[in-house]
């Protein structure tokens, strides 16, 4: 549950890029909680993302993914009005394997901001965010233009 009333991350994605992101609804991410110091997705799991089949491991670039996005919606979601940004760096630091059988979750925060740029700190987990599966640092861009604003050249429903 979000506080302020139920926003999906499609609904975020409209509100701070003026788009949908058709990769994270194909992988089925969703927003879990979002408070005023960042917020928690939820990738349900399916046996789509294992891996390593052998030893039932949901595959790296899965978690890379879920927390690239926590990271960056924490980061959009920062300002007064959401911003638009880029991965520049993220460093992700897997503690242990994610099993296959679990959902994985990452809870990010935007812990700076300058003027253009932001800086985020994530843990991907399983079952409890004290048994991290990684953590991650990251470092973000504002990208300016039309394509953030809802409604503009890039919106699409």
């Amino acid at each position: 549950m979000t506080s302020g009333g139920e926003e999906s991350l499609r609904d975020l994605a409209l509100r701070c890029l003026g788009e949908r992101i058709p990769h994270l609804e194909e992988l089925g991410i969703e927003l879990v909680e979002r408070d005023g110091r960042g917020l928690t997705l939820r990738l349900p799991y399916r046996e789509s993302l294992v891996g390593h089949p052998e030893n039932s491991l949901l595959h790296g670039g899965a978690v890379m993914t879920l927390v690239d996005t926590a990271c960056g919606f924490a980061t959009m979601l920062d300002w007064p009005e959401p911003q638009a940004v880029a991965t520049l760096d993220l460093r992700l630091d897997y503690l242990r394997p994610a099993e296959a059988g679990s959902d994985l979750y990452t809870r990010a925060e935007c812990i700076q901001r300058t003027r253009q740029v932001a800086f985020a700190r994530a843990t991907a987990y399983q079952d409890s965010p004290e048994r991290p599966v990684a953590v991650a640092a990251g470092t973000f861009v504002v990208i300016e233009g039309p394509s953030r604003a809802p409604g503009g050249e890039n919106a699409s429903e």
